[in-house]
């Protein structure tokens, strides 16, 4: 029977091969790489997984090149040179080769390199002779020729903008560049700066769909670290690792690994002989630091490698990833032991109305960081459980258990002699156990988790990083801290200090800054494209600006056709869930995995009003039609309406539950843990109905003019995550669900339509006049359907990751997305 097995398995795969095969051929690349993923989801432990992984990261190459090109010309049509410029160095960057046709893109875009400096050169020509103009014309009129030479060069360039430090309000800049309006032709556009906006109209079938602009990096960056000798700083973004001058802050080396990917982890070794990353899809890369270069990889055995080190000796390295810990002989990366952390079960309960709704799920436990003794007899892991790890790394058996009581336990670090042991927590505490003592002595200061840690080379203090913004300097003396730097908008990625005790390096915002130490004098700061999470996207109803939420807890402001914010600041501790304008424009509502809401004025970023909500709570939020009240949704499921004249909290409705969720031993868990949990909204034009997804699977729709039991409760299957909007006629609600997209009638007594089928569907968005509906979700690729018939129009691939934001603007004319590859593209709708 096993024999008869294997051969029906052998046979399935060889027939999945032809097939994945043939599609390659044909150009259907998602299609190949979907089933090259099948086949390592459903065949583990063939030994020909890591070549369809391979074949898998090939196909998703493939893909991003097409659409790159496509994007080229298209741009091209358009006369936007600029864009097509940048699309086609994209695809030189992962494929000097690749061609279409009888075109290659090294050829093309040596073409426009050559037309981009005749263009440089004519107007660099212009510029002297406005400059010789000088003594003719006057030094007055000259210099206004010059600079107006010199800015149609160099393109517009923003006044120097202050963000508010926390606690703070911002302050605009009284050189911010006015409201943009449409660039009258592709020749005005500049890179980075403007560009053309559509015309026309949003039509029920639009003809022309252009990616007009991209903001971010192709990937959220992994923090920076600094080789053992002191001249290299590893700095990851994406699927690329840079190697920089750890004097100049200068690009010196660049490592891609397959496109697909993202790296999330990067070490070095302590001789400095190697590096190690570790990426989202669970993969180990071993490279030389001479060259640099990769040398060796290895699947782990869970998804999603959160931390690496090497050991003391340069011999071993250890890995944590989704649900255990690894560790690895170096160089020929052959696994020593496997430690898998026991799932950790919980408890959902949802009491309503009509009773009680229970059932037990499995949370797979994450490893935040993991660190060798300096002896190396001893490895701690710090975890999503609550509990430090201390593991035997030659045997991977479990030695002790620390639990100090926080939530998450972020980071872990031993003091230079092995004589303390520090973790930093998610409610901001710093736990300190000294050798074998049980019980940990706690530095409080933090206002959020403790995202780094780090002894200075003597032992005496101990340096610390936070999403509240701040690096922190510990006395072990005494236990006082001292704020050492505070970051007026993002959070602390990383800190390091070199080995020697000099310099000390830290990352925020996208700008690596290097100080000395103990002094903390900037010497050295070198701005990347900031590619954080975008959670929420939102225009401006009067169709003035962008506005945009992200993971690290900023909020930034682009006015329309510029790729220029006009100003970025510190708005939460947390991720921000949810944005929302004044239906006049007037404000911006915001919150965030914090508990807050905030209400903004714009353009200037200054808080007018606080709501309070739960701690690790709203998940969602809305604005009543009159701008009077503000509705949020969280983790409790019991939807509140806030006054924004008073602040007041009213319960909306009856019957949506109070969630409680608990651990195996009956301890509550926090809605930290789940992102995903809570009451999405949706408000209807009229402001009567409120819409209310429960993971339950059930939508509620809700009057708020009279509360009462509700007259709609409608089950959908996909899981317990969606999202909805109403048309704009209040007729339709569309939900997107783990599974499908579906199309509820508000008027008729109709069951619920399926308009999609091919997965969760994380996003949606209507267009005003309610002919066109988006929708967006894991795979990256967001569907274009006619409303409310369901004729699907269009696919647009330009993500590599999932869809986790989407937005119409006011008229039609552009749709913005944001994903979890750290981009914001603007798509022109016409």
């Amino acid at each position: 029977m096993p024999e008869d097995w294997e051969r029906d398995a052998e046979a399935l795969i060889a027939r999945s091969l032809e097939r994945a095969r043939r599609w390659e051929a044909e150009g259907l690349w998602a299609e190949a790489r979907e089933l090259y993923a099948w086949l390592m989801d459903r065949f583990p432990a063939h030994p020909d997984r890591d070549r369809w992984a391979e074949a898998g990261h090939r196909c998703e190459e493939m893909r991003a090149l097409e659409a790159d090109w496509a994007v080229a010309e298209a741009a091209a049509q358009s006369g936007d040179r600029e864009a097509a410029y940048a699309a086609l160095r994209r695809i030189v960057a992962r494929r000097p080769d690749f061609q279409r046709g009888d075109r290659t893109a090294r050829g093309w875009l040596e073409e426009l390199e050559q037309a981009r400096r005749a263009r440089q050169r004519r107007r660099w020509a212009l510029l002297l002779t406005a400059m010789l103009s000088l003594p003719a014309l006057g030094f007055g009129a000259g210099m206004a020729i010059a600079v107006s030479y010199l800015r149609e060069f160099a393109g517009r360039i923003p006044a120097p903008i202050r963000s508010p430090a926390p606690g703070e309000t911002a302050t605009p800049s009284s050189e911010r560049p006015s409201l943009p309006t449409p660039s009258p032709s592709p020749e005005a556009v500049t890179e980075g700066a403007t560009f053309a906006l559509p015309k026309e109209t949003l039509g029920a079938a639009p003809d022309r769909i252009e990616a007009l602009a991209r903001w971010g990096t192709e990937g959220v960056p992994a923090g920076a670290i600094l080789s053992p000798d002191e001249a290299r700083i590893l700095f990851s973004v994406g699927n690329t690792a840079k190697w920089l001058d750890a004097i100049t802050l200068q690009p010196v080396h660049e490592l891609a690994i397959p496109v697909g990917d993202q790296i999330l982890q990067a070490a070095f070794s302590p001789d400095g002989r190697w590096f190690a990353l570790g990426t989202e899809q669970g993969r180990i890369y071993l490279g030389s630091s001479s060259g640099p270069a990769i040398v060796r990889s290895v699947q782990a055995p869970g998804a999603s490698v959160e931390s690496l080190a090497f050991s003391p000796d340069s011999r071993y390295l250890a890995a944590g990833w989704l649900g255990g810990i690894g560790l690895w002989e170096i160089p020929v990366l052959t696994p020593r032991w496997t430690f898998p952390l026991q799932d950790r079960k919980a408890t959902m309960r949802i009491e309503r109305e009509n009773g009680l709704t229970e059932w037990t799920f499995v949370l797979n436990i994450r490893i935040f960081s993991v660190q060798f003794s300096p002896d190396g007899t001893q490895l701690a892991a710090g975890t999503s459980a609550g509990a430090v790890y201390l593991l035997d790394p030659r045997t991977g058996e479990e030695r002790r258990r620390l639990e100090p009581g926080s939530e998450w336990i972020v980071s872990v670090v031993w003091s230079p002699d092995g004589s303390f042991l520090a973790a930093g927590g998610s409610d901001g505490r710093i736990f300190l156990w000294r050798e074998a003592a049980s019980q940990a002595a706690s530095l409080a200061g933090h206002a959020g988790p403790v995202t780094a840690l780090l002894f200075s080379p003597d032992g005496r203090f101990l340096l610390s990083g936070s999403t509240d913004r701040t690096v922190r300097s510990w006395s072990l003396r005494d236990g006082m801290g001292q704020v050492l730097y505070a970051d007026s908008i993002a959070w602390v990625d990383s800190v390091q200090l070199t080995p020697g005790g000099r310099l000390l390096v830290s990352f925020s915002d996208g700008t690596l800054r290097l100080w000395t130490w103990p002094e903390i004098r900037l010497q050295q700061k070198a701005h990347f494209p900031i590619g954080m999470y975008p959670q929420a996207l939102a225009f401006d109803p009067l169709g003035r600006w962008l506005a945009a939420g992200f993971g690290d807890g900023t909020l930034r402001l682009w006015p329309i056709s510029s790729t220029q914010p006009i100003i970025t600041w510190g708005a939460h501790r947390l991720w921000v869930t949810a944005i929302a304008f004044h239906p006049r424009g007037e404000w911006l509502a915001s919150t965030g995995a914090d508990g807050k809401i905030h209400l903004w004025t714009l353009p200037d970023g200054r808080r007018i009003a606080t709501l309070e909500g739960d701690p690790w709570w709203p998940s969602d939020l809305t604005v009543s039609p009159d701008g009077g009240s503000v509705i949020a949704g969280g983790a409790d499921f019991r939807p509140y309406r806030f006054s924004v004249l008073t602040g007041g909290k009213t319960a909306v409705g009856r019957g949506f539950g109070f969630l409680r969720v608990e651990d195996e031993a009956n301890r509550p868990l926090n809605a930290f843990r789940f992102p995903w949990l809570g009451s999405h909204l949706a408000l209807s034009p009229d402001g009567r109905w409120l819409a209310v997804w429960l993971p339950t699977e059930e939508v509620h729709l809700e009057p708020l003019v009279v509360f009462g039991a509700s007259p709609h409760r409608v089950s959908l299957e996909g899981g317990i995550r969606a999202t909805m909007a109403f048309s704009p006629d209040g007729r339709w609600l569309f939900i997107g669900t783990g599974g499908a997209l579906w199309q509820l009638s508000l008027r008729e007594d109709e069951p619920p339509r399926k308009l999609l089928s091919e997965g969760p569907v994380w996003r949606v968005a209507l267009s005003s006049d309610g002919a066109l509906l988006a929708a967006g979700g894991p795979s990256g690729e967001i569907y274009l359907i006619r409303a409310p018939n369901g004729m699907r129009l269009r696919t647009l691939r330009g993500h590599s990751g999932a869809v986790v934001a989407l937005t119409f603007s006011p008229d039609g004319r552009l749709l913005a997305s944001g994903a979890e590859d750290g981009t914001v593209i603007l798509w022109g709708v016409r």
